[in-house]
């Protein structure tokens, strides 16, 4: 996304085309070779490996007011999804979200109860996660995202800034802002 590639290989997690130059090698960041998941924005990444939170990017970047690796909550988290303002992990033992400036909504309203959480997305304003009990989106709710429809063995997830899809049974399923169908 933006100026940044990250992929997780069998040797950990690289990273490629910091701040536009398609010409810069891999790197591997410091705080973090090898992880479980990890996701990326325009200005910087985080991943997570075993109840290990790191992050790298701009100065402004994750973790503004931590340090640069920080221990998480949660006993087994799995997958991460980050945006400029709020990050959540997910895992069997539930959700943890925080988020780092004056846009909180995200953060506060994050559901309580879920386990077994094996995805998530995130948007700008919204947020899904795929978990034991199927899909719950939450945040902003302007375009109808945090409508769910009824799903039958949801598998994946991805979410814009006006609708989400999931790949279940019947093939894919979109909610939210309703767009043109392309021609």
């Amino acid at each position: 996304v933006g100026y940044n590639l990250c992929g997780l290989g069998d040797t950990g997690l690289d990273c490629w085309n910091w701040l536009g130059d398609y010409n810069r090698p891999a790197y591997r960041p410091t705080n973090l070779p090898q992880a479980d998941d990890f996701d990326v924005t325009s200005i910087g990444a985080c991943g997570i490996k075993d109840r290990t939170l790191a992050c790298w990017g701009e100065t402004n970047f994750w973790p503004a007011q931590d340090s640069p690796t920080r221990s998480l909550p949660l006993l087994q988290p799995r997958v991460i999804a980050i945006n400029h303002a709020t990050l959540c992990v997910g895992g069997d033992d539930g959700l943890y979200c925080r988020h780092r400036s004056t846009s909180t909504e995200l953060a506060e309203s994050q559901p309580k109860g879920l386990k077994g959480i094996s995805a998530l997305a995130m948007s700008s304003n919204n947020a899904c996660a795929l978990h034991n009990a199927g899909v719950t989106c939450w945040g902003s709710n302007q375009y109808g995202v945090s409508d769910v429809p009824a799903l039958q063995n949801p598998r994946r997830i991805a979410l814009g800034d006006y609708h989400a899809c999931a790949l279940d049974d019947t093939g894919v399923v979109c909610w939210g802002e309703k767009l043109p169908q392309p021609e």
